[in-house]
C-alpha cells in the first residue's frame, strides 16, 4: 500500500487469511473509516479482478465476497472524491443510444480513482447501462452520444471509425491583428505524424475574437485546439494551448451538432444544440 499527500493506493492479491467481505478487507488494510470507504466504493475507486479472469472491474458494494487469488486495487484521493461535478442532461434518445449535453468540467469517462465526475457514470445511473462511443475534452462542452446497449455501441463505434459522422463545433478564437481571414478554409497540418483535417467557417468578427463553425474530418487528440494554435488563432480560454487567449469564462469550444445515417433505419439523424450560438457562453 502506498500513501502520498493523503492519497492511498492499495494493490493486493487476496490470501486465504484475509477478510472475505470487501468492506472488512478495505477497513483492515487501509484503516479508513466506514464513511470514507463507502464513498470510495460508490464513486468507483475500488477494482476487483476475479481469480482466473483477465479484466479488472469496478466494485461498488462493500458486501461483495472476495476469494483467495482475487486481485484487488483501491485508489483513494480525497480531493477527487470531494469534486461536485456539473450535471449532464438528455437532449434526445432512442432505444440504443441518447444524445446528451456534457457541461464543461465533466469528464467523458472516469479514472482509476473515480468515475462520479464523468458523463458515462451519470448516464449509467440514469439508464442502467452506458457505453462510451466517443470523447469530448473535459474543458469543452456540448453534444455527446452515449450508447445504452452493446449493439448501439458497436454500430456507432463503427460509424466513428469509418468517419461517417459529421461533427460540427462552435469555437471562439483569438483574432490577432487585423480581420480574420479567410472567411472559410481548411487546416491540414499533421498532428503526431498523422493526417488531421479541420474545416472552418467564419460566423462573426468581434473586436478581439472571432466565432467559427468548425468541422473535423479526423479525430486527433485536441485536434481543433492544437491546429488553431498552430495557425495563430488559439481557442479562447484554452488552458493548454496558445498565448493571449486566457479568460475567466472557460474554454470557448462546444460540440454543436452531430449528423449521420442511422445504421439500422437508414434515415438521416441530426442532433443539435437548439439554443443557438449564445449557448457557447453558458456552462
Amino acid at each position: 500500500m502506498g500513501i502520498k499527500s493523503n492519497k492511498i493506493t492499495l494493490q493486493k492479491t487476496v490470501q486465504e487469511k484475509d477478510p472475505c467481505l470487501v468492506e472488512d478487507f478495505l477497513e483492515f488494510y487501509t484503516r479508513l473509516d466506514k464513511a470514507c470507504l463507502e464513498d470510495v466504493l460508490e464513486k468507483g475507486g475500488f477494482w476487483v479482478r476475479e481469480r482466473n479472469k483477465k479484466k479488472l472491474l469496478r466494485c461498488r458494494s462493500g458486501k461483495t465476497k472476495l476469494q483467495s487469488g482475487d486481485r484487488v486495487e483501491m485508489y483513494y484521493d480525497p480531493e477527487i472524491l470531494a469534486i461536485n461535478p456539473p450535471q449532464s442532461y438528455l437532449i434526445e434518445e432512442e432505444k440504443h443510444w441518447g444524445a446528451w449535453y456534457k457541461p464543461a468540467g465533466l469528464l467523458s469517462q472516469g479514472t482509476k480513482y473515480s468515475d462520479h465526475a464523468s458523463i458515462l457514470r451519470q448516464v449509467e445511473k440514469s439508464k442502467g447501462q452506458a457505453y462510451l462511443v466517443h470523447r469530448l475534452d473535459r474543458e469543452a462542452k456540448g453534444l455527446m452520444i452515449v450508447a445504452y446497449t452493446s449493439q448501439g455501441a458497436s454500430l456507432l463505434s463503427k460509424l466513428w471509425q469509418e468517419q461517417k459522422i459529421k461533427k460540427s463545433y462552435l469555437a471562439e478564437v483569438l483574432k490577432g491583428t487585423g480581420p480574420f481571414t479567410p472567411e472559410q478554409g481548411e487546416i491540414t497540418i499533421p498532428l503526431d505524424g498523422q493526417k488531421a483535417c479541420t474545416r472552418f467557417r467564419l460566423l462573426e468578427q468581434k473586436e478581439k475574437t472571432c466565432l467559427l463553425m468548425v468541422e473535423i474530418e479526423t479525430g486527433r487528440l485536441h485536434q481543433i485546439r492544437r491546429q488553431m494554435e498552430l495557425i495563430g488563432h488559439p481557442v479562447m480560454g484554452d488552458p493548454l494551448y496558445g498565448k493571449g487567449n486566457k479568460n475567466s469564462e472557460g474554454m470557448m469550444l462546444m460540440s454543436y451538432s452531430l449528423e449521420f445515417i442511422h445504421p439500422i433505419q437508414k434515415k438521416k439523424i441530426f442532433y443539435c444544440i437548439k439554443e443557438g450560438y449564445d449557448s457557447l457562453y453558458t456552462k
